[in-house]
Order: C-alpha cells, then sequence, then structure tokens
C-alpha cells in the first residue's frame, strides 16, 4: 500500500506556495485527523453556503482524495443548486440595489417585494410564470444564504423585514464588489 507524504495545503495550487498542515500555519498537526477535518469543513461552511452535513462530506471527501491509491473504488461528488435557475444570486444582488439606492438599513419585507417587481428586465413580476414574487417566497430564496425575515422596528411600527447587517457577510461572500 502507497502512503502519500504529510497533507499539503496548497494557495493557489503551487508548489512553491504549498504549506504544511502545522500549528504555526493556524492548523492542527499532521497527526490529528479529526481536528484537521474539523478545520477543513470549517472553511467551506466559511465559503459555501451547504445543507446541514455536506461541509463534512467534503472534508472526508478531501481526505479520501489525499489516500486515494489506498482505495479500489471512490465516490463520485455532483455540485448542484438546490432550485437550479431560481434566481437566489440575482435577487441577493437586486436586494442589496435596493438597500444601497434607498439608503437604508433596514426594509420591510413587502417593500423589498413591491421593489423587486418594479425593476424593468427582471422576473419578478411575473415570478415562475405567476403573479408578482410574494414576501414567503424572497424568504425562501434568501433561506439558501442563512437569511431569514424577523420582527424590524421602523418608528413606531413593527413589521416583518430584514437589516442590512444580517446581509453584509454574504454580500462579501457571494457578491462582486460594486
Amino acid at each position: 500500500m502507497k502512503v502519500n507524504p504529510p497533507i499539503q495545503l496548497s494557495i493557489l495550487a503551487s508548489q512553491e506556495n504549498a504549506i504544511a498542515a502545522s500549528p504555526e500555519h493556524g492548523l492542527p498537526a499532521a497527526g490529528d485527523g479529526p481536528e484537521l477535518l474539523n478545520c477543513i469543513a470549517d472553511t467551506y461552511r466559511r465559503y459555501l453556503v451547504l445543507p446541514p452535513g455536506a461541509a463534512d462530506a467534503l472534508a472526508l471527501m478531501v481526505a479520501h482524495i489525499h489516500a486515494y491509491d489506498a482505495f479500489l473504488h471512490t465516490p463520485r461528488l455532483s455540485f448542484q443548486a438546490a432550485e437550479m435557475g431560481c434566481g437566489k444570486s440575482t435577487a441577493l444582488a437586486l436586494i442589496r440595489t435596493i438597500f444601497t439606492s434607498m439608503r437604508a438599513t433596514k426594509l420591510p419585507s413587502a417593500q423589498i417585494v413591491s421593489e423587486l417587481g418594479r425593476i424593468e428586465g427582471q422576473p419578478w413580476a411575473e415570478y415562475q410564470g405567476r403573479r408578482s414574487i410574494s414576501t414567503h417566497q424572497v424568504a425562501h430564496l434568501l433561506r439558501g444564504f442563512g437569511i431569514s425575515p424577523r420582527t424590524v422596528r421602523f418608528g413606531t411600527i413593527t413589521a416583518k423585514g430584514y437589516d442590512l447587517d444580517d446581509f453584509k457577510d454574504v454580500f462579501a461572500r457571494f457578491l462582486p464588489q460594486p
């Protein structure tokens, strides 16, 4: 059985930039398998929106790929959107535009839906072949990014809506800078 050398985590996939898994690089020592798998899974969670357990499966796949030559059979991974072409990233970009153009830090769900319906050249006025997108459908799209509506205060009135702070990390991770 062929044993691979210690795990190398590569930046830009080039040998001169490779760093060995070690505590001085903020990574667990090469012999600490469970801690290294947790570190890899946490990295996936930071950069990807994944269903529960997927980051752990990806970390195990990394370990499997490292020891590939020791196996007779290998699993295959398939990356797919939960709803292909459903418009999650488009909606996210437009919601950022709405917050920016209105100079708002909080918006009611109903106002976001209204503004999405007014944008020409976008599918929101007749979402999925039906009438205008609903607040429930917007919530469903955003749930994939870990964002949910909540009760937000607007002066003396409260309504279901969104706070811009809830989007900041998601905007930075999934959208190009404006």
